[in-house]
């Protein structure tokens, strides 16, 4: 799912990237409790999605996401 995600952003299907996307943080969520390298992927991912929307601010609390999720792991 991660990668058909981001499969979707390479063609401009953002919704719809958006969409599975969430689906990989429901499950990373549900099999990996706490910060794990998948959510940070999907993340990182949904973000992208939101910044070639032109939707920034929505990109940018996906990134903060990620940035706490980064200092707490290393």
């Amino acid at each position: 799912r991660l990668t058909l995600g981001s499969a979707l952003i390479g063609i401009g299907e953002y919704d719809a990237a958006r969409e599975e996307l969430a689906r990989v943080k429901t499950i990373a969520a549900a099999n990996f409790p706490g910060d794990h390298v998948v959510l940070a992927y999907a993340l990182v991912n949904t973000a992208v999605a939101y910044g070639r929307q032109g939707r920034f601010a929505e990109a940018l609390i996906e990134e903060q996401a990620v940035l706490a999720m980064n200092e707490r792991l290393h």
